[in-house]
């Protein structure tokens, strides 16, 4: 009995059409050509390893910025490192810019140090650091 029974099922529920397989098929050729794309930018982003040297050599010129400040005052720290011959130089194919802006939401009490580190083959920032120091200690 239990073969007459399911002799009388309806053709559709022993597969799936040729249609429904080659809109399955389109569908998923799109997401993986999708996916290719995604994956293919990624291979050209930040390398972890240039991201955390440029990170290493910002850090390092900013501890040098502050210890100046510690050395001689707030009134007169400036980045030693323009005129001193003791700053190690940036690695080769990296450059290393810091500015020190007196004042922070107008208060002449505060500066803004800002290090940053480009790559000099393709001019593009790196790293970037940047902290507020005050008068008072």
């Amino acid at each position: 009995m239990r073969r007459a029974a399911s002799r009388s099922l309806p053709a559709r529920a022993c597969g799936f059409t040729l249609i429904e397989l080659i809109i399955f098929i389109v569908i998923t050729g799109v997401l993986i050509a999708g996916l290719g794309a995604v994956f293919s930018t990624m291979k050209g982003g930040a390398d972890p390893g240039r991201l955390t040297q440029a990170t290493q050599i910002a850090q390092e010129r900013m501890e040098l910025i502050l210890g100046r400040r510690r050395a001689v005052g707030f009134a007169a720290f400036t980045d030693p490192c323009p005129a001193s011959p003791l700053c190690t130089p940036a690695p080769s194919g990296y450059a290393v810019a810091a500015t020190i802006v007196t004042g922070w939401n107008a208060n002449p009490n505060y500066r803004v140090i800002t290090v940053s580190v480009t790559e000099t083959a393709t001019g593009n920032t790196v790293a970037t650091l940047t902290s507020v120091v005050s008068a008072i200690y």
